[in-house]
């Protein structure tokens, strides 16, 4: 049955093509095989346990002191990015001081260094369709953490924000949308909402 099968394949595709589109096909299937293996590497990291390496690491690339609460897992599409739930952000130079918490925060990250935990390069810290409180006391960390020129891109995107002021005092902004780029130490802020 197996011998009959196979014989039934080949005459089949002997038909169908000639030897120069059965290779073709052949090279190309192999080439999106290898390509879809390269970018599911880092689906097998274990981001559970490296989460302090995780938080330096961020902390190195875009100058947020982080603490993660939740889970951390890879996410291929639309683009390399790994998802961290529960997040805690410090925007001052210490660990202390109030934190800013987000359910969901996405890090981007270079499609060309996936092969390895430790030399994956993060791209951009993007938070989006969040409620995120911030805190008065602290709006002097956020100027100067915007006002920082070596780090990396900082995105919101369709967020909103409750500036908190005295007790029972609190200002809404919605669908806020900031992009930050630096550019050969050109820092541009770019703020929209409703």
């Amino acid at each position: 049955m197996k011998t009959s099968a196979i014989k039934f394949l080949r005459v089949w595709i002997n038909k169908k093509k000639s030897k120069k589109e059965i290779i073709l096909s052949t090279v190309t299937a192999f080439l999106v095989l290898i390509v879809f293996s390269y970018f599911f590497i880092p689906s097998f990291f274990n981001y559970e346990t490296n989460k302090t390496s995780l938080e330096k690491k961020i902390n190195d690339t875009f100058k947020i002191n982080t603490k993660i609460s939740g889970k951390v897992a890879y996410k291929l599409f639309p683009s390399p990015r790994i998802k961290l739930e529960k997040v805690e952000l410090g925007f001052n130079d210490s660990s202390d001081g109030r934190r800013t918490k987000v359910d969901t925060v996405y890090i981007l990250m270079s499609p060309f260094n996936l092969s390895s935990y430790k030399n994956l390069k993060l791209k951009k810290f993007l938070i989006e369709d969040q409620k995120i409180k911030i805190y008065h006391e602290e709006i002097n960390n956020y100027f100067k953490f915007f006002t920082i020129k070596d780090k990396k891109n900082f995105s919101l995107k369709n967020c909103d924000i409750a500036f908190t002021g005295h007790p029972g005092n609190l200002i809404n902004f919605k669908k806020i949308n900031l992009k930050e780029k630096i550019l050969k130490k050109n820092h541009q802020l770019f703020l929209t909402g409703d």
